[in-house]
């Protein structure tokens, strides 16, 4: 009898299925286990993806002051290049995204200054916060990022550190670093609930780590003048100027 043969599947799903019945009990108790697991730990990842939103969004309804508008004008000017590029480079013209959404250029900007808005609120938040907390950056931590953004772009780091002075940058990044910090602390510090009001244990969420991009959209990548040096996108020119180091 070949091993191609039917009749050697046959007499297999006979074995599985015989199988099947001689551990039905335990195989549909495990598959509900697993099920619950699944279901739980889904939950939980959901959770994990949302903290620093859900966070960030919470601090930012605790700053109540008139903004500063260079610092809301500076992230509105940079939303809206980084919008306009990601769409170029998706072959989306403005015009065309405008059209499909249904949305005037007035509401278009006015949504992401929304955003800006919010982006300067959580920045304030959390400058306040590395200050009370004493949160300083040393150079170590500095290094470490420049290898984290070399790694990243594809260059050595060497050549990361260099674009950074050359542009007057490393102030920016001193700042941002100690920002991502104070809310590193933060998302750790706060309590978290599931959909019940039940009490989430935070090292059981929180357990894989939080995943905080120093230039990610939390506020941490706005600039300010007393701890930075330039409010332009400094960095911009790593994955742009050529390898040559």
């Amino acid at each position: 009898m070949s091993r191609h043969d039917p009749r050697v599947f046959a007499v297999a799903d006979v074995q599985i299925v015989q199988g099947l019945r001689k551990n039905a009990l335990i195989d549909r108790d495990a598959w509900r286990s697993a099920l619950r697991e699944r279901m739980s730990e889904s939950r939980l990842n959901q959770a994990r993806n949302s903290v620093v939103d859900r966070v960030t969004d919470e601090l930012a309804k605790l700053v109540d002051i008139e903004l500063p508008q260079p610092m809301v004008e500076g992230d509105l000017q940079s939303r809206v290049r980084n919008t306009v590029e990601t769409f170029q480079r998706q072959g989306i013209a403005i015009a065309q995204f405008l059209q499909i959404t249904g949305q005037t250029e007035e509401q278009f900007i006015e949504q992401l200054r929304d955003q800006s808005r919010k982006a300067v609120r959580v920045d304030l938040a959390l400058r306040a916060i590395a200050k009370d907390r004493n949160i300083e950056v040393d150079d170590q931590a500095i290094a470490d990022e420049y290898e984290r953004i070399a790694q990243r772009a594809g260059v050595k780091p060497a050549r990361v550190k260099k674009l950074y002075e050359k542009n007057d940058a490393v102030g920016d990044l001193r700042a941002q670093l100690r920002k991502s910090a104070a809310l590193e602390w933060l998302v750790r510090e706060v309590t978290y609930v599931d959909e019940t009001g039940a009490t989430i244990a935070t090292d059981m969420l929180l357990r894989e780590g939080v995943n905080i991009d120093p230039a990610s959209d939390t506020g941490v990548g706005v600039g300010g003048d007393d701890e930075s040096n330039t409010g332009e996108d400094a960095t911009s020119t790593v994955a742009d100027e050529p390898k040559g180091d």
